[in-house]
């Protein structure tokens, strides 16, 4: 029902310059008036299967329409004292951009007319427009099932009421449908559009072949098909895959091969030929025959997904992975195109008036044989229980809501990943792809400010690594130890060149600088000053932040202990520049035994030159 009169005959009018594919299903506009009260109430439903022939087909539609609620009390459109005044049946010619329009008036007669681009009202001149309009109306009833109506709408529930008709009702009317398809063929203008997997039509590929294909396979009717494409095939031996494909589905695999090699004998260059021979070959087992022939399809179409797509499954049938993720990622990825069956090109109802009751079947239960039924489709809970038990986190993935190449791909990936699993498959990507986010990191720190600031954090960690190695030793007696054994190396190489003083303590004192200070060098120069054994050096006591000593004499040659302590928090800070430099003139020598020390020492000084 509309809330305001004509309002969906106005928004299929405003959108007919935005078709792209095959148009919306066929629109019926009904107009009541009721005398009694004077008013008028508009609705509207949608059609597929209607014979549009000709204007008088159409006005016989809404005749019968008009009957069959007058004569039944019962009727889904409850008239009373409401009458039908006007109807108007709406159909889109996709050959010529075109909406066909009906119009019967009651009382009065009939008039019809065409809409065109520019949404001008046109009279309709050129009688082969009804053989277009014809074969227009019938696709859209063919390829319009309820799951490409499902898949291609964003608002499903504003086109859910669609009625269907039989599209044949006799041998003598598909008959007649060859016919014209057949003046469609030989005018060039099959090239309406294809599938979503394709990036242009064919005379192999586009609507009107896959209609009659779809049909005739539906039917089991291969034989009359395959004769009609024959003729076809004197003058467009590409053709044959289509062909052939009807022998195999048919169980006739001699006669599909030999159309398939006639063909490429022909000197055709059709991918689709090309396809059609590896995915035989595949099916047979025949992996490499069918590999060399699938790069054959797409030398010849680069630019198709189906190519790829089948180069890729052939190397996971050879077990080559990396190669089949390569086949992958080339693949040109096509968006969905089914933009006509978008909600905002229909008028939302203000109220729905469907009827439900044994007498309809559903579009999921019939098979097109019905005359004149109304169809409703059927909201079933199964999918909702179906996956009760799943975590909300699981519906979420993605996988479920592609469509077109990006479902294919998706498959194809997930085949993949169930042959190898999933950690195999990161490292076979990792191996064949830089991924996004790396190939920019890889190009950001190659620059001079990135190499940088890398080299600003690795010292800066450093700094902190050796921070927490110095607090370690002040807490960890462990760790205390490998710093009195450095210590004590050091002091072995002084022992084993000078001689022994009997000072009894030794005791160096060790001044944190500042950070200019560092980097003058002062630290350097100063340490070359030091003395550990320099009793001028004991007498002056500098302020001292850092001590290292020794209790005495007999535990600097035997015991090695060696207490490390911070007096302050700013010494403690300080390590960051924290060096140790023995001075070997000051020292003294040793005695034999210290010189056996100094040796052990001296094996021992490169191990420890971490420590220090």
């Amino acid at each position: 029902m509309e809330l305001t009169i004509g309002e969906s005959m106005k928004t299929r009018t405003n959108n007919i310059d935005k078709i792209s594919e095959l148009g919306q299903p066929d629109l019926c506009y009904i107009l009541k008036t009721n005398n009694k009260i004077n008013a008028n109430e508009s609705s509207y439903h949608y059609v597929l299967g209607i014979n549009a022939s000709s204007s008088a087909s159409l006005a016989t539609y809404i005749n019968k329409l008009i009957n069959s609620v007058e004569t039944k009390t019962n009727s889904w459109l409850p008239l009373s004292s409401w009458k039908i005044s006007n109807g108007i049946y709406c159909c889109y010619n996709v050959f010529s951009k075109v909406d066909i329009r009906v119009e019967v008036q009651i009382p009065g007669g009939v008039v019809s007319y065409l809409i065109d681009s520019s949404k001008k009202r046109c009279p309709i001149n050129d009688e082969s427009l009804w053989n277009e309009t014809y074969i227009s109306s019938i696709l859209r009833a063919i390829l319009y099932d309820d799951e490409y109506i499902k898949t291609g709408s964003d608002n499903f529930s504003i086109i859910s009421g669609i009625k269907r008709v039989n599209i044949f009702e006799s041998e003598e009317d598909e008959d007649e449908f060859l016919r014209i398809a057949k003046v469609i063929y030989d005018t060039g203008k099959y090239n309406i559009g294809q599938n979503d997997e394709a990036v242009s039509p064919t005379i192999s590929n586009n609507y009107l072949t896959q209609a009659i294909v779809k049909y005739f396979s539906n039917t089991k009717k291969h034989n009359k098909a395959i004769k009609f494409f024959e003729e076809i095939y004197k003058t467009r031996p590409e053709i044959g895959s289509v062909i052939s494909k009807l022998y195999f589905d048919s169980s006739r695999v001699i006669e599909g091969i030999t159309t398939l090699h006639k063909a490429i004998q022909s000197g055709s260059r059709s991918y689709e030929l090309y396809i059609a021979q590896a995915n035989f070959l595949r099916e047979k087992g025949r992996f490499k025959e069918a590999l060399s022939i699938a790069n054959k399809a797409v030398i010849n179409a680069i630019t198709e997904f189906y190519p790829w797509e089948l180069l890729a499954n052939l190397y996971i049938d050879l077990n080559e992975y990396e190669k089949a993720l390569q086949a992958l990622n080339s693949c040109p990825m096509i968006s969905n195109k089914k933009k006509d069956l978008s909600g905002k090109n229909f008028c939302r109802p203000s109220k729905k008036r469907i009827p439900h009751n044994d007498d309809i079947p559903t579009i999921f239960e019939s098979e097109h044989h019905a005359l004149n039924v109304l169809y409703s489709i059927e909201e079933s809970d199964d999918d909702y229980d179906k996956y009760s038990d799943v975590h909300s986190d699981f519906l979420k993935l993605p996988g479920k809501r592609l469509n077109g190449t990006y479902r294919k791909a998706y498959d194809v990936l997930i085949r993949i990943l169930n042959n190898v699993g999933w950690d195999n498959l990161l490292q076979y990507r990792s191996k064949v792809f830089i991924m996004e986010e790396e190939y920019k990191l890889n190009i950001q720190f190659k620059t001079p400010e990135s190499e940088e600031k890398i080299a600003n954090k690795e010292k800066e960690m450093n700094k902190l690594q050796v921070k927490k190695r110095m607090q370690s030793l002040v807490r960890s007696k462990p760790l205390l130890e490998s710093t009195n054994s450095l210590i004590d190396n050091k002091l072995s190489e002084k022992t084993d060149k000078k001689p022994e003083k009997d000072d009894g303590i030794i005791t160096t004192r060790i001044t944190p600088y500042s950070v200019e200070e560092i980097k003058d060098d002062k630290v350097t120069e100063d340490m070359n000053k030091m003395n550990l054994n320099d009793d001028e050096e004991k007498l002056k006591e500098p302020e001292e932040k850092v001590v290292i000593e020794f209790d005495n004499k007999e535990n600097a040659e035997k015991e090695h202990k060696v207490v490390l302590s911070f007096e302050n928090e700013e010494a403690l800070r300080s390590k960051d520049d924290f060096h140790i430099k023995f001075d070997e003139d000051s020292s003294s020598s040793s005695n034999n035994e210290n010189g056996e020390n100094s040796q052990n020492a001296e094996g021992g000084e490169n191990e420890d030159d971490d420590d220090q």
